[in-house]
């Protein structure tokens, strides 16, 4: 995990690096927030290998983001991917009721949940600036 969370940090200096320098303080400060929370988020688990899905969930919403970015932008785009990504984690959960040596736990569901939405910031304060604004469709 520890892997795993240097090349998070690697990747995201990278991509602050090729940010418009007007855009890096913000993207900093919001990046920082969410370096906090993945950390809270992992500190307040019992179960060491539950905090993996920390960072899977938290990929998961960087995806979400790139997906529901093709067809919304601004907050319309923030709440579908959180949705998006925060149902991945409803739908794991349900899996791991149907197992008879499983159980569904809400607060694994609150966890997948507030990791995917923290992906989803992390993917749109370092991600491009839509010229086309959110009423215009992209050239194809």
């Amino acid at each position: 995990m520890a892997l795993a969370g240097i090349a998070a940090l690697a990747g995201s200096g990278w991509l602050w690096l090729r940010l418009p320098p007007d855009r890096r303080p913000r993207a900093a400060w919001g990046l920082m927030g969410v370096a906090l929370g993945m950390g809270l988020l992992a500190w307040l688990q019992p179960i060491l290998i539950e905090r993996s899905h920390i960072i899977l969930y938290g990929v998961l919403g960087a995806l979400a983001w790139r997906l529901v970015g093709h067809w919304r932008q601004g907050g319309q785009g923030l709440f579908w991917a959180m949705l998006l990504s925060g149902s991945a984690g409803y739908i794991d959960e349900i899996g791991q009721w149907l197992h008879p040596d499983r159980m569904f736990d809400w607060r694994d569901v609150a966890t997948n949940a507030a990791a995917g939405a923290l992906g989803v910031l992390a993917a749109w304060l370092l991600g491009p600036i839509n010229k086309l604004g959110p009423t215009k469709k992209r050239p194809h």
